[in-house]
């Protein structure tokens, strides 16, 4: 990424900065996804949300 920091710095040009923005953005983005919680973008709490009676409570027979 730094080589596209640089590519900026040297020319000047805008569409060298937007590039470098667009893969700092896009770089985010996929360690969003990289941590606990895989595809939903939210952190992971640590809960399973079990209620201790398997998948399916039948306590209510």
């Amino acid at each position: 990424m730094e080589e596209h920091w640089d590519k900026f710095m040297h020319s000047g040009a805008i569409s060298d900065y937007l590039e470098y923005k667009g893969i700092e953005m896009c770089m985010a983005i996929m360690r969003k996804y990289e941590e606990p919680g895989d595809g939903t973008g939210e952190e992971d709490s640590g809960a399973d949300n079990v209620d201790g009676n398997g998948p399916f409570d039948h306590s209510y027979r």
